[in-house]
């Protein structure tokens, strides 16, 4: 059986010193098998990279927008919006105040280097080659995070 015995809203901004150990010590309180992050990609990853050795959780889960999906906030695509991959633009139209910053300043630059490597202009590392979280600092945690215990 799922037991849900905590969540928490963060604020948008990065935690202080104060709030970050507040918020360890909760989550360590809790006991909690699962720690569900719904956070936007990739603030979720560097979140659960930062903290994975503080938390005392076993598994950590980066849910990102399938909470929307659960709860029907947002709906996911038919297959034909899948096939060519429409999947950001539909998500767009249905939440045009959240993910349109990010698609913009991300998407030109994965389609550039996508297309570098193909004209094997570039070659980038394969993963395991480069700790992707080294470089990133100041994660800033902006939606909901909830624990669980089985």
């Amino acid at each position: 059986m799922l037991q849900v015995v905590g969540t928490y809203t963060a604020p948008f901004s990065d935690l202080s010193s104060k709030k970050e150990q507040k918020l360890l010590s909760e989550v360590r309180d809790l006991k909690a098998h699962i720690l569900w992050l719904g956070l936007s990609t990739p603030k979720q990853e560097r979140f659960m990279a930062q903290y994975i050795d503080r938390l005392q959780v076993p598994l950590l889960v980066g849910g990102g927008v399938a909470f929307d999906f659960h709860i029907e906030r947002i709906y996911d695509c038919s297959d034909w919006v899948t096939r060519p991959g429409l999947q950001s633009l539909h998500r767009l139209i249905q939440d045009l105040g959240h993910p349109w910053k990010r698609y913009v300043r991300n998407n030109p630059a994965l389609i550039w280097n996508i297309t570098l490597q193909a004209l094997k202009l570039r070659q980038f590392p394969t993963s395991g080659e480069v700790d992707i979280f080294q470089a990133q600092e100041n994660v800033g945690v902006a939606d909901d995070v909830g624990a669980c215990r089985i």
